[in-house]
């Protein structure tokens, strides 16, 4: 005591020192009693018999998009305690098939987060949103391939190889949430839950032609996941059609009532379903420029396709406009310069993310300290890490973090202005269609294109925003046997204002029709 006392230059008075080694006493008392608590604790504990499943292989897995089979129902399957649903939501998936992202948990099952050291991890505990699904009603039917540990917008870091596109597997299926997004084009399952750190639903949703949504921050509980950037992270569902993703994100939002009481204060509609068919005529729309200023052939198409859709709407009763909003831009340099600093001390701290209210996955823990994760992260991973430790004396005198904490604020409240304006905004989700993967030994970091850069700002200041495909184009580069590939519009509107977003994209939807993918098995 005297010594850390003394080194932290506290100065003990003597005549206090007794005073001092009794509370200290004390204190060893309560981590002795606080030690025999159960890492999770019984109300976490799923129904026994619970099917383990199997690793899929051959034709079970054509694309790589499965990183586990299995087929838990919700019969047995109670919700954990404070997780009943209302009566509204009960019932409500019953009979429909998801998928679970392979970094959220779900007991019994293998999590690998995407990487090799945790092939044999399995959690004790489901995820908030699993506990969720099941009592609804819905059958998980297996663990979707994501990026090694959901850090990559392509599909080609995890352990189990890359995911390949269901039009065409020489192609990306993006990232990270890639295996939700394929085995829902193949109509495999019906639903699923990705998360979406940097646009890992968004993303692969359009480069698959699926729907993807990342709901408002905090709409919808994020325990239970694997390493991620909490500052930026959201679970969102994903879907074939609009309408099962409005259906699944009635069952899996609503309070957090440990990691986030004050979300009650939101208040949910009875459905989200309810106005999904109300069309949009008199939606005011913001067509943001900056997403179409990228001027090659494959953005050029990608561009004019959602532009066809928006005069689509526009002949539906939409109003539109060109607005400006340059910081679309800025974002993705202030979400990289975020996520960087906060996925090096995730990893320095054995999975955890920073400290905040927040149940913790004790098991997953022990599992990155005991098995040495980090030897196999993927490069942009380790870049980062590397990163905040070159740059960590600037980083801290010069305040960096905190900057691009301020900034991200005054982002939020400006594009929550503007969408008092606008009852949505429009722009593609991604800049080109899905790219070509990497030949073998490739340096991928070198090789990718910026996929992302038209969706950071949504994840830095937690608005809503949902991919829906608009149409198909043939991209520029490859053979003479090229497939036509799916491009995402992008919709976002004011916080907790999911039902517009989901309202604009039934009608995209209906307008441009939804096509069963082609899958070219020679490529």
């Amino acid at each position: 005591m005297t010594k850390i006392a003394d080194r932290v230059q506290f100065g003990i008075p003597e005549k206090l020192k007794g005073k001092y080694e009794e509370k200290l006493f004390q204190f060893s008392k309560i981590i002795e009693e606080i030690e025999k608590i159960p890492d999770n604790g019984d109300s976490f504990k799923p129904a026994k018999g619970r099917d383990k499943g199997h690793r899929p292989t051959g034709g079970e897995n054509s694309h790589n998009q499965w990183a586990w089979k299995c087929n838990i129902s919700h019969e047995g399957n109670r919700p954990r305690d404070g997780e009943c649903l209302n009566s509204r939501e009960q019932e409500k998936l019953r009979g429909k098939t998801v998928a679970i992202k392979d970094s959220i948990a779900v007991a019994g099952v293998p999590m690998t987060c995407g990487n090799s050291s945790l092939k044999d991890f399995v959690p004790s505990s489901d995820a908030v949103v699993v506990s969720r699904i099941l009592a609804a009603g819905a059958t998980i039917v297996g663990k979707a391939v994501c990026e090694n540990m959901s850090h990559s917008q392509f599909s080609q870091t995890g352990f189990l190889g890359p995911t390949l596109n269901p039009y065409d597997k020489s192609r990306t299926s993006g990232g990270s949430s890639s295996g939700n997004a394929v085995a829902l084009a193949l109509r495999e399952v019906e639903m699923g839950v990705g998360t979406d750190n940097g646009c890992s639903v968004r993303v692969p949703a359009a480069l698959c032609g699926c729907v993807g949504l990342k709901p408002t921050f905090g709409l919808v509980p994020v325990e239970g996941v694997g390493p991620s950037m909490r500052a930026t992270n959201h679970f969102g569902p994903m879907a074939s059609n609009v309408e099962d993703c409005a259906l699944l994100l009635d069952v899996i939002s609503g309070p957090d009532m440990f990691s986030n009481p004050t979300s009650v204060a939101f208040t949910k509609p009875n459905s989200y379903l309810d106005e999904i068919n109300l069309g949009v005529n008199k939606i005011k729309a913001g067509v943001i420029k900056e997403g179409f200023l990228y001027e090659d052939e494959n953005t050029k198409n990608v561009s004019e396709t959602v532009l066809k859709t928006i005069d689509q709407l526009k002949n539906q009763g939409m109003q539109l406009e060109e607005i400006s909003i340059p910081e679309l831009i800025e974002a993705k340099s202030l979400y990289y310069l975020l996520s960087m600093l906060e996925i090096a001390h995730v990893f320095e701290n054995n999975g955890q993310p920073y400290a905040g209210r927040q149940a913790t996955m004790i098991d997953l823990k022990r599992a990155f300290k005991d098995l040495k994760v980090d030897a196999n992260l993927p490069q942009n991973t380790q870049i980062a890490m590397i990163a905040s430790k070159l740059f960590a004396e600037r980083i801290s005198t010069e305040n960096i973090f905190e900057k691009a904490m301020n900034r991200s604020k005054v982002l939020s409240e400006k594009i929550e202005n503007l969408l008092a304006k606008y009852d949505v905004f429009i722009l593609p989700t991604t800049p080109y269609v899905a790219p070509k993967l990497p030949q073998e030994n490739e340096n991928y970091i070198e090789a990718h294109v910026p996929m992302n850069v038209n969706c950071c700002l949504f994840n830095l200041t937690g608005h809503p925003a949902i991919s829906v495909n608009c149409g198909f184009v043939q991209p520029q580069e490859g053979d003479d046997k090229r497939t036509d590939m799916p491009v995402g519009m992008q919709i976002v509107s004011r916080y907790m204002q999911e039902s517009k977003v989901l309202r604009v994209a039934k009608t995209v939807e209906e307008l441009v029709g939804r096509r069963t993918v082609f899958i070219n098995q020679e490529k």
